[in-house]
């Protein structure tokens, strides 16, 4: 992803804050996700500020209800579906003569994930590093994440350099299997802001990014037909990706209370997947409290020299991933700012050190092979969040 970055922020400190958001997500593939998060940043100097945040995703989603037979003692055990994204949550109980008595489901979500963070934020000579550390666990994954950033501006702050490094150590643990592997991640980039007007700014973002470890995910396992049977065998990744990507972004004024941004990526990886990724966004000052923002995003993919849509026989490389396969996908992004004025005659908007944001995605993708699990090959999902940000 690209972050737009304002060139003036390269020698500031962020704001006093609490930000409160609520995210959900939903699709035509049975899940759906909710995410409450809450972050505090607070100054403790005129160099320095700290940011804590917490986040936690509650998962429902029909992948991971799935079953699949167990046996073994008299126990309640969790069933697990063999070919599903996540450990299951329905239960039976497995006698010793092999019989199976079915236990009601255990009440809750699917699935929770926990991430915590911590950061600061320094001034340094003309610049500022920052510097974040981020864990996040859930039943079958941990992933601990270090990431830093420099940011300096240059000539009377028209233009602005960054510079930014994310390592991650993650631990793959699926509740299929009785292993647990690494998988680590490290992160170059490097974006240059230019002011070239009163009515244009570019921006041009490059990355790098070397992947090594256990790759796959081992739920999808790949169906391999042998006569009149089918066998499925655990996928076979690469344990090596090395990924880059190139972009540019323009923010255009367009009058006194609009701009338009426009921007495209360029991505390829050693896996042979490339992709194009084009944007455009229209802000609008509706009034000096309302800003409302219109969306559009495509993207498209090649997939990777190791995808089929069937395999015939054992092979080096075997996928039943379609993040790996060709694609397409579109997104419409709707959004709606609201900050507060003493003046208004609205109680929530009267305190000017409050803002609220509003927003809706709606997103499709289509893959050119179909997906395992329901066979279907349009994903249809929205995404809705609503936030509030104090100042103080």
């Amino acid at each position: 992803m690209m972050a737009w970055g304002s060139p003036g922020n390269a020698q500031e400190l962020p704001a006093d804050e609490i930000t409160i958001n609520i995210s959900s997500y939903f699709d035509n593939f049975d899940v759906q996700i909710v995410y409450p998060n809450l972050a505090l940043t607070r100054k403790v100097s005129e160099t320095t500020s700290l940011t804590g945040r917490y986040l936690v995703d509650v998962v429902s989603a029909a992948s991971i209800r799935g079953e699949a037979p167990e046996t073994g003692s008299d126990e309640v055990r969790r069933i697990v579906n063999v070919v599903t994204s996540a450990s299951g949550r329905s239960r039976t109980v497995v006698s010793q003569s092999g019989g199976r008595i079915a236990a009601p489901p255990p009440t809750g979500p699917d699935d929770l994930r926990h991430e915590f963070g911590v950061g600061m934020a320094q001034l340094v000579g003309g610049g500022t590093v920052s510097v974040n550390g981020i864990y996040g666990v859930e039943n079958d994954y941990a992933s601990t994440t270090l990431a830093g950033t420099f940011s300096r501006a240059f000539a009377k702050k028209n233009t602005t350099i960054q510079l930014g490094l994310v390592r991650s150590w993650d631990e793959v643990f699926p509740a299929t299997k009785n292993w647990r592997r690494d998988k680590n991640v490290a992160t170059y980039s490097a974006s240059l802001t230019q002011i070239l007007s009163t009515l244009l700014v570019a921006q041009f973002l490059a990355s790098y990014s070397n992947n090594t470890g256990h790759l796959s995910d081992d739920y999808q396992l790949v169906p391999i037909a042998r006569g009149d049977t089918t066998a499925v065998l655990d996928p076979l990744h690469p344990t090596t990706r090395s990924r880059k990507a190139v972009g540019t972004r323009f923010k255009i004024r367009v009058d006194r209370h609009s701009s338009l941004q426009l921007g495209y990526r360029y991505y390829n990886d050693s896996w042979e997947v490339d992709s194009h990724t084009f944007s455009f966004n229209y802000q609008r000052h509706l009034s000096p409290i309302a800003k409302v923002s219109l969306g559009l995003r495509t993207y498209l993919q090649g997939r990777a020299f190791f995808f089929q849509p069937e395999y015939t026989e054992e092979q080096t490389f075997m996928t039943a991933d379609i993040k790996l396969d060709s694609s397409f996908s579109n997104e419409l992004q709707l959004g709606l700012s609201l900050h507060g004025r003493e003046d208004h005659y609205f109680p929530l908007l009267k305190n000017e050190d409050v803002e609220y944001n509003v927003g809706l995605n709606i997103y499709q993708r289509h893959t050119d092979t179909p997906y395992w699990f329901n066979g279907k090959q349009d994903l249809r999902a929205g995404y809705f969040n609503i936030g509030v940000r104090y100042k103080f």
